[in-house]
C-alpha cells in the first residue's frame, strides 16, 4: 500500500517544534513498493532541492518557483513530474503536523531521506519561509546555472537557510529522482546514473572527464561523460560542476563516503567473498530494499543469475510478473515491517516460490546503533507447504482434529475456509460450496479475489482487507460477492489472521449470506422513503389547507381593523387576530420541527445587523408586555455593527426566547442583553440573553426544557397555548448554526435566564453597535407605545398610493373569501383597476385577449382546471413578460424556489402579510427612475 492510501496514525500528531516526530512520520512514508528502488527517498530529495529554487518573472527560463511547486507541476522538464508524487507522499505528514511550513517540511524530508537511504547525517535547522509572491523571493537566478557562479549559488541557498554541507548533499542527490522511469516520466540517460549519495556523487564528478555540451532540444548547457564500459552517456548540471571547483565545498566532497553499499564493501570485503560462496540461500538487502548480495546457494536453488539479481529492487526481483503480485508481497512486507520494528528475527512462510518449491524467509535486520545497515534474509524450503500441479501454493500446516473437521464440513449456512498467507484457498466446506457454487477441486489453489467484483478489485479492496487483518488481527466487511455462475449475494465476511508459534501462517475466512436481510433493508429503506414522501406531501397539503382559510381570517381581520370600529368591536377584532396569530405560530412550529427532523432546514449566510434584529424584535413584542412589566435592552459596545450569518434564524431563535419571557412574566422586568464573547481573525462569537422575572423553572423541569412537545405546568400557572416545540426548535437552530443554548435561574430574583451563542463571520469593515433605542453600553426601558420604525412603511405606502391608481392588476385566486380579502387590500393601497379570475386557465385567457391590459399578475398556485405553475409556463411561452407574484399557502422548503423556477418573479406566503404585499407591489410596479425607500 502506498503512503497516499495509507493514512498516518493520529497518535503521531505533534506539538509545534517537535521535528523528530515529523522525521518519524516521513520515514514511515518512505517505502513505496511501486518505485524502482522501493523508496520515495530520491524524489523527496529532489523536492527538497526544488523547494529552495528561485523564480524569475521576467523570463520563462527563470527556474523553479519553490513555494509554488505545490500548486503546479514543472511541465518543462519531464523528470520533475515525479515531484507531484513527492508532494502527495508528504501531504499526510502536513495534515498530521499542520504547524510546519511546506518549505521546512520539504527540506526536512530531503535530509531525512538522504540519511534513511544510507547517506550522511546533514545538519538541518528550521525557519524556511513559504514564499507566496515574487517580491519576497531571492534575487533573479536559476539554481542550476553555472553562469551565476558558486558564490551566487551559496548566497541563494544561505537565504533559504541551508548550510554548505546541505548544499553539497542536496545538489549531489538532485538527480536521484530521475531514476524512476515509471513515476517521473523521464526515460533518458539519468536512468543509468550509478550514483547514490552526495559524497560518491561528487567523487565521480572529480574523477571523470567531462565535456561541455549543449542539449539540442532545449539549448541548455550541461556537461557530458561517457562510461567506457557501457558507453552510456551521463549528463551533469552546470551547478554541480561549479560546486566542485569551490574550495569551501571541496572539503565536504572529500569526506569519506557514507553510501551504505560502499561502506559495506570497504569494511567487510571478506564477508562479501564468503557470502558469494555460501551454500545457504541468502540475500543481503540495503535499507532501500535493493539486493546487495546473493549467495551461491540461492542462485543454484532458484536458478537465478547474480548479475540479474544484484541491484534489483527486492520485491520486483521476487514477484514481478506474478498474476497475484500485489498479494504475494503483502505477508512478506508485513514480516519485514515487524522485524524492523522489533529489531529481531521474523519468519515469513511461503514468501517465495521457485522451481515449484515454496520458500520460507528468515529476516534479520542488522543495525549499527540506531542505524539500519542492511537486511540479511536466509531462505529455507517450507516443509509446511506443498504446491499444486499448476504451481499454486496450498498449505497443510494446521493439524485439524477430525471432530472439528466434521463439524466445519457439516455447517451449511456459513462458508468457512482457510487461505494461505498470499490469499489462495486451502480448504473448502459444504457451506462454501452451497453459497459460492464451486466444488472443492475447482477452487482449491485459486485466489480469493475470485469472489470479488471488478470494481472491488480495481479499488484494491481485497488487498486492504488482508493488510488490515495483519495489522489488527481481524477484519469484517459487508458487500456483494459473486458465485461461480456469475450471480451475486450480499455477504458478511470475517477474516482472521492465523498464527502458529507466533508465525503468521494464513487467514481464516467466514462468509455468511445476508441477501434476504439486505433485500429487507432495501424494502424498509424504500418504505421509509415513501413514508417520508407521504408525510411531506401531507404536511404540504395540510399547510395549504390550513393556511388558506387562515389567510382569509387574518386578512379580513386586518381589513376590519382598518375600518371605523367602536372600542368594543376593535377589541373583539384584536382578539380574533391574536388568536389567529397563535394558531399560525403553532402551524409554523410543526412545519419547522418536521423540516429540522428531516434534515432539510436551510441555513443562509448574509449580511447581519445584530442590533437591528434585536431592536426590531423588541418593538414587535413591546405592545404585548403585561402592564407593570418593564422591557429593558442592553447592547454591549463591543457588539459588531455588521457580520455575516443567518439573520432569519437568529431572529427566529431570539423571538422564541423573547416571546416566552413576555408570555410568562406578569410583573417585574424582561431584560435583553447582547454582547460579543470572543473574536478572532475570521469570526465573532455572539451571546444573547433574555432575563425575566416570571415563575421560573424548577431544577427537575430544567432537564426537560429543550425536549420536543414539552409543556411545563406549575401549581400557580395554567398551561399556556402552544405546541411545546418552541425551545426544541430554538435548540436545533442554534446547533445548526454551530452554537449552544441553555437556561439558568435569575440570580436577582425569581425568574429565568435563557441564553444562546454562536459564531458569525467577520466582515472586513466593522463598526461598534449603534442602537436607535439605547446608546452603546447603556440601558433603556421601553414604554408601552409604538416606537419609531413606522416611518419607512408610511413612506412606502405614500409612494404606492401615488402610482396605484394607474396600475392594472390581474389576480388569479380560486377561494371566494380570499378574493374579497385581496381586493380589499388592493383597494386600501389605492388600486382601482383590479381583475379577479378563479383559475389559471382564465388568467391565460385574459392575457391572450389583451396582453397589454395589465401591469402585474398575482397568481395563486393551487387552483382548479389549471394551477398557477402551468398558467405561468403558458404565459411565459407567449413571451409575456409581466411580473408574476406567487401567492401560495405552501410553505415548505423548496416552494419558493419552485415558483421562481417555473418563471414567476416573486413569492408571498399565505397568510399574507399586508406590509409584505405592499413592498412587493411597490418593488415590481415602481418606475425605473423612482427610488424605493426600504
Amino acid at each position: 500500500m502506498s503512503s497516499i492510501d495509507k493514512p498516518l496514525s493520529e497518535s503521531q500528531a505533534s506539538r509545534p517544534g517537535d521535528f523528530e516526530a515529523i522525521r518519524k512520520s516521513i520515514i514511515d512514508l518512505l517505502r513505496q513498493p511501486d518505485y524502482d528502488d522501493g523508496s520515495a527517498g530520491p524524489v523527496l530529495v529532489r523536492l527538497a532541492w526544488h523547494s529552495s529554487g528561485t523564480y524569475d518573472v521576467e523570463t520563462d527560463t527563470g527556474g523553479s518557483n519553490g513555494a509554488g511547486m505545490r500548486y503546479e507541476a514543472e511541465g518543462g522538464d519531464p523528470a520533475n513530474a515525479g515531484l507531484q508524487n513527492a508532494r502527495l507522499f508528504l501531504e499526510p505528514v502536513k495534515r498530521l503536523h499542520p504547524w510546519i511550513t511546506y518549505s521546512d517540511l520539504w527540506t526536512l524530508a530531503g535530509v531525512t531521506a538522504i540519511r534513511a537511504m544510507g547517506g550522511p547525517e546533514i545538519d538541518w535547522v528550521p525557519g524556511r519561509t513559504d514564499f507566496v509572491d515574487d517580491s519576497k523571493l531571492p534575487p533573479r537566478g536559476r539554481l542550476p546555472d553555472a553562469a551565476q557562479g558558486a558564490d551566487h549559488i551559496r548566497d541563494i541557498f544561505y537565504r533559504m537557510g541551508f548550510n554548505d554541507r546541505e548544499i553539497v548533499a542536496l545538489s549531489g542527490a538532485h538527480s536521484l529522482g530521475r531514476c524512476h522511469t515509471e513515476n517521473s516520466g523521464f526515460e533518458g540517460k539519468w536512468v543509468n546514473n550509478p550514483t547514490r549519495f552526495s559524497n560518491q556523487y561528487f567523487r565521480l564528478l572529480l574523477s571523470e572527464k567531462w565535456t561541455e555540451k549543449t542539449v539540442p532540444e532545449s539549448g541548455v548547457t550541461q556537461f557530458s561523460s561517457v562510461d567506457p564500459d557501457t558507453e552510456e552517456e551521463l549528463m551533469m548540471l552546470p551547478t554541480d560542476m561549479a560546486l566542485t571547483t569551490d574550495p569551501e565545498f571541496s572539503k565536504y566532497v572529500q569526506m569519506r563516503p557514507m553510501d551504505l553499499a560502499k561502506e559495506l564493501d570497504a569494511a567487510v570485503p571478506t564477508m562479501n567473498d564468503m557470502l558469494d560462496f555460501l551454500p545457504i540461500p541468502t540475500l543481503v538487502v540495503s535499507p532501500s530494499y535493493r539486493i546487495h548480495r546473493a549467495s551461491a546457494g540461492l542462485l543454484e536453488a532458484w536458478g537465478r543469475r547474480r548479475e540479474v539479481l544484484v541491484g534489483q529492487d527486492l520485491f520486483t526481483a521476487l514477484y514481478h510478473g506474478s498474476p497475484t503480485e500485489r498479494f504475494d508481497r503483502i505477508p512478506f512486507v508485513y514480516a519485514i515491517e515487524t522485524a524492523l520494528e522489533a529489531r529481531a528475527l521474523r519468519l515469513c512462510h511461503a514468501a517465495y516460490v521457485a522451481n515449484g518449491i515454496s520458500w520460507t524467509a528468515r529476516i534479520m535486520p542488522v543495525h549499527n546503533g540506531d542505524e539500519l545497515l542492511c537486511l540479511v534474509i536466509e531462505w529455507e524450503q517450507d516443509e509446511l507447504h506443498t504446491t499444486t500441479l499448476n504451481g499454486e501454493i496450498t498449505q497443510s500446516w494446521l493439524p485439524i482434529d477430525d471432530a472439528f473437521r466434521i463439524l466445519v464440513q457439516a455447517v451449511k449456512d456459513y462458508a468457512i475456509f482457510l487461505l494461505d498467507t498470499r490469499g489462495n484457498v486451502m480448504t473448502w466446506n459444504t457451506g462454501a460450496e452451497l453459497n459460492k457454487g464451486y466444488k472443492k477441486e475447482e477452487i482449491i489453489g485459486k485466489h480469493f479475489t475470485t469472489f470479488y467484483g471488478e470494481e472491488d478489485i480495481r479499488s484494491r479492496k481485497p488487498e486492504r482487507e488482508l493488510e488490515i487483518c495483519l495489522r489488527e488481527g481481524r477484519v469484517e466487511d459487508e458487500g456483494w460477492r459473486y458465485r461461480k455462475d456469475g450471480s451475486r449475494f450480499w455477504a458478511n465476511v470475517v477474516i482472521t489472521a492465523i498464527y502458529k508459534n507466533d508465525i503468521h501462517v494464513g487467514f481464516g475466512k467466514v462468509t455468511r449470506n445476508l441477501t434476504e436481510r439486505k433485500e429487507a433493508e432495501l424494502r424498509l429503506t424504500a418504505a421509509y422513503e415513501e413514508s417520508t414522501k407521504l408525510k411531506n406531501d401531507f404536511l404540504a397539503n395540510m399547510s395549504h389547507e390550513i393556511r388558506t382559510p387562515m389567510h382569509g381570517v387574518l386578512s379580513a381581520c386586518s381589513l376590519l381593523l382598518d375600518s371605523r370600529l367602536t372600542e368594543e368591536q376593535r377589541e373583539t377584532a384584536n382578539m380574533i387576530q391574536e388568536s389567529g396569530q397563535v394558531l399560525l405560530r403553532i402551524i409554523n412550529d410543526i412545519l419547522d420541527y418536521s423540516k429540522i427532523a428531516a434534515g432539510t432546514f436551510p441555513v443562509e449566510n448574509e449580511r447581519l445587523d445584530i442590533a437591528n434584529v434585536i431592536t426590531s424584535a423588541v418593538r414587535r413584542v413591546q405592545t404585548t408586555v403585561q402592564p407593570g412589566v418593564s422591557l429593558k435592552l442592553n447592547l454591549s459596545p463591543n457588539l459588531p455593527k455588521w457580520a455575516e450569518g443567518d439573520a432569519l434564524r437568529y431572529r427566529q431563535i431570539f423571538e422564541n426566547l423573547l416571546s416566552n419571557a413576555v408570555k410568562f412574566t406578569e410583573r417585574g422586568y424582561i431584560s435583553v442583553n447582547a454582547s460579543m464573547l470572543t473574536e478572532d481573525e475570521t469570526s465573532h462569537t455572539i451571546e444573547t440573553e433574555v432575563w425575566d422575572t416570571g415563575h421560573g423553572v424548577t431544577e427537575a423541569d430544567a432537564q426537560e426544557l429543550f425536549k420536543p412537545f414539552t409543556q411545563l405546568d406549575t401549581p400557580h400557572q395554567k398551561r399556556r397555548p402552544g405546541t411545546g416545540l418552541g425551545l426544541s426548535i430554538a435548540k436545533s437552530l442554534v446547533e445548526l448554526l454551530g452554537g449552544s443554548i441553555g437556561y439558568k435561574p435569575n440570580p436577582e430574583r425569581q425568574g429565568s435566564i435563557f441564553w444562546f451563542s454562536f459564531k458569525v463571520k467577520r466582515l472586513s469593515s466593522l463598526r461598534q453597535a449603534e442602537s436607535i433605542i439605547a446608546p452603546p453600553g447603556g440601558s433603556s426601558e421601553l414604554p408601552h407605545q409604538e416606537l419609531q420604525g413606522g416611518e419607512d412603511l408610511a413612506t412606502q405606502l405614500e409612494q404606492l398610493l401615488k402610482i396605484s391608481p394607474t396600475k392594472r392588476i390581474l389576480a388569479a385566486e380560486d377561494n371566494i373569501i380570499n378574493q374579497k380579502v385581496l381586493v380589499g387590500m388592493l383597494h386600501g393601497f389605492g388600486f382601482k383597476d383590479i381583475t379577479v379570475v378563479s383559475d389559471g386557465a382564465q388568467a391565460v385567457s385574459s392575457l391572450s385577449a389583451a396582453s397589454n391590459a395589465f401591469d402585474l399578475i398575482l397568481m395563486d398556485i393551487s387552483m382548479p382546471i389549471m394551477n398557477g405553475y402551468e398558467a405561468t409556463l403558458r404565459i411565459r411561452r407567449s413571451s409575456i413578460r409581466l411580473p408574476i407574484i406567487a401567492m401560495t399557502a405552501y410553505a415548505l422548503k423548496g416552494d419558493m424556489e419552485r415558483c421562481l423556477e417555473k418563471g414567476m418573479d416573486d413569492y408571498i406566503p399565505k397568510p399574507m402579510d399586508k406590509q409584505v404585499l405592499m413592498r412587493k407591489l411597490l418593488k415590481w410596479l415602481q418606475s425605473p427612475g423612482d427610488v424605493i425607500q426600504t
